[in-house]
Formats: C-alpha cells, sequence, structure tokens
C-alpha cells in the first residue's frame, strides 16, 4: 500500500511499471498523477500527463487543469 502524501521509491516505481505495461490504463495515470503532485513531483506529473495519449473531452479540464498545476509549479 502506498502512501499517497510522501515520497516513496517503491510507489514510483509501481507507478512507472503499470504504465510501461499498459499504457492506457487510465486509472493508474490517474493515481500517478496524483501521487506525483501531491508529493511535490511536478516534472514527473507533467511527463505522466503528456504520455496517456489521447483523452476525451470530459477528461479535458481535470488533465489541462493539472497540467497547468504542475507547469506552473
Amino acid at each position: 500500500a502506498c502512501g499517497y502524501t510522501e515520497p516513496n521509491d517503491d510507489c514510483r516505481q509501481w507507478a512507472d511499471t503499470a504504465l510501461r505495461l499498459n499504457p492506457s490504463d487510465k486509472k493508474a495515470r490517474q493515481w500517478a498523477v496524483g501521487y506525483a503532485l501531491n508529493t511535490g513531483d511536478f516534472q514527473q506529473a507533467v511527463r505522466y500527463l503528456t504520455a496517456g495519449g489521447p483523452i476525451s473531452a470530459l477528461e479535458a479540464p481535470e488533465v489541462f487543469h493539472r497540467l497547468a498545476y504542475a507547469q506552473y509549479q
């Protein structure tokens, strides 16, 4: 179980592996982005967000909001 607010190398490796094995897994990507943002790893959050492929119109506001926040930081 990974904490969502404390940096942990195992958690980051889990997220990287999950997204490498299945880049279209939206739940894993959402968790990974949230984890990166909460732990202050804004560069990694941008990488997760931009490597996700196409997004739906319903997802766009949240994705762009998170991307703008990560880039601002």
